[in-house]
């Protein structure tokens, strides 16, 4: 339940409210699970401004499941809100190589 509230008050833009559910949610979850949780907190804290906390729900996230495209971009994001562009464009390069049809994500770099 509190994912889906999470996910709620994230399309609500309540990201503080997110932030909270996705962390309750963590408690009782499967590692899969677990992982698209953190890759969720990981975007609602960068709605906040909190990119350090973002990259390491990122990382997190990508130990539990290396080759999940979304979470290295994610990552990629988070190294773009820290300035961190030369990392940021491994990360999004990881994402690349994961997904089926690429997004653009480069242009981020620009």
């Amino acid at each position: 339940m509190s994912r889906s509230t999470g996910n709620d008050a994230f399309k609500l833009g309540d990201y503080t409210t997110a932030v909270m559910h996705y962390t309750k949610a963590l408690d009782n979850s499967n590692p899969e699970d677990m992982a698209q949780l953190l890759c969720n907190r990981s975007a609602a804290k960068l709605h906040l401004n909190d990119a350090s906390g973002a990259l390491k729900d990122a990382e997190l996230a990508t130990r539990m499941i290396p080759g999940w495209s979304k979470v290295h971009h994610r990552m990629g994001q988070a190294l773009v809100a820290l300035n961190l562009k030369d990392q940021a464009r491994d990360a999004y390069n990881v994402s690349d190589s994961y997904c089926i049809s690429p997004p653009h994500v480069l242009t981020y770099l620009r």
